[in-house]
């Protein structure tokens, strides 16, 4: 925007006063960011949504993931691919899994309050599955490690059991040893 022509601090001032106006009436005209599509909202997504919950929830996750991406198809509601995402991790899926989290990870968010702890669980999975693709037999090895070793076979358990009952040991004995003695003789001891 050019600066009128008048005396130096008038121009000045206007000058400043345009540079200051001008980026806000840039941004007001700027187009708004279109919403991503809500399957909720949808009469073509929100059936299949709702049948693919329930087929997940009842244990069938390859149902389910059929019908999340047909879902997907009707509405392009980036929940929706978190759920294909997390199905295709169940389900050993690890390369598709890695490419559906980028996917929503890069996908324009809708403003719900889930949406911030979907998008830590997703950034989470990645690194869990990247992590699986480079090393897979180390994580195998420590899920078996660690459900074949009973609790009390471990030796933290039995250090705390000893520190425990040494601590109310000497606590009893500290407890006893700091009463005053009976000095009024009503409790004397005859045999």
């Amino acid at each position: 925007m050019a600066c009128p022509s008048a005396p130096l601090p008038a121009a000045l001032l206007a000058c400043l006063l345009c540079w200051l106006v001008e980026p806000h009436q840039s941004e007001a005209q700027a187009a708004p960011t279109p919403r991503p599509p809500d399957c909720t909202l949808d009469a073509a997504c929100e059936p299949l949504r709702e049948r693919a919950s329930v087929a997940s929830k009842a244990g069938t996750p390859g149902e389910a993931l059929r019908l999340y991406k047909l879902a997907y198809g009707a509405a392009a509601d980036p929940r929706l691919i978190f759920n294909i995402a997390r199905l295709q991790h169940r389900l050993g899926q690890t390369a598709e899994a890695i490419s559906t989290y980028q996917q929503f990870l890069q996908a324009p968010a809708l403003e719900d309050a889930d949406q911030p702890t979907r998008v830590l669980l997703a950034q989470q999975y990645l690194q869990e599955l990247k992590g699986k693709r480079h090393s897979p037999d180390l994580g195998s090895q420590a899920v078996a490690q660690k459900s074949s070793t009973p609790v009390y076979k471990t030796w933290w358990f039995w250090t705390v059991l000893g520190v425990a009952t040494a601590g109310l040991a000497t606590g009893i004995g500290l407890g006893i040893a700091s009463r005053e003695p009976d000095t009024t003789g009503l409790m004397e001891y005859r045999p």
